[in-house]
């Protein structure tokens, strides 16, 4: 399912960027640790982040596995990390899609209609306009698959729920 190019890989850079990398998704309440690195890549520089902070222009996915029981569609990748940090599990493959242009929805199309038997699609986009948009279009192009739509508790994207949960924790903590 994963196609060529579609699937962001961090260069394996081994210097002192790699400790600013892993400041920055802190910052943005990644749990670094947590991150499920054959599935997401390993985060090695700034100009890695600053790519799962930018909203995609072409169709951004994780890695797929074989025993994946979700197709999880999120905004940027950032929001696959948030997700994936906010709700657990490690059966879900990740589809970040940005504004889905109309050349992303082309190719969405085709990648929703090879989807494997028993992979339900899920909408995690935020619950403003731009999300319930988003969610409406990849709605339409699903016709006939299993589709559940889950927005964040707080805040506008997932990150934002991510975020907001790490700084609750932190002020229980002081």
């Amino acid at each position: 399912m994963a196609a060529q190019g579609l699937t962001l890989e961090f260069p394996a850079v081994r210097d002192r960027n790699a400790g600013e990398a892993r400041r920055l998704l802190r910052r943005f309440g990644i749990c670094v640790e947590r991150v499920d690195t054959w599935r997401f890549g390993r985060a090695e520089s700034a100009n890695d982040v600053s790519r799962v902070l930018a909203e995609p222009t072409e169709l951004w996915m994780s890695r797929f596995r074989p025993t994946d029981r979700r197709l999880v569609f999120v905004e940027r990748p950032i929001d696959a990390l948030s997700y994936e940090q906010a709700n657990g599990g490690r059966d879900a493959c990740y589809m970040a899609v940005g504004g889905l242009l109309p050349r992303q929805r082309r190719m969405l199309g085709h990648v929703l209609r090879e989807l494997p038997a028993g992979v339900t699609v899920v909408l995690a986009f935020g619950d403003d306009p731009n999300g319930r948009h988003l969610a409406d279009q990849i709605t339409t192009l699903a016709r006939g698959l299993s589709v559940i739509r889950h927005c964040p508790d707080v805040g506008a994207t997932w990150n934002d729920h991510v975020r907001t949960q790490e700084c609750r924790r932190s002020a229980r903590i002081a």
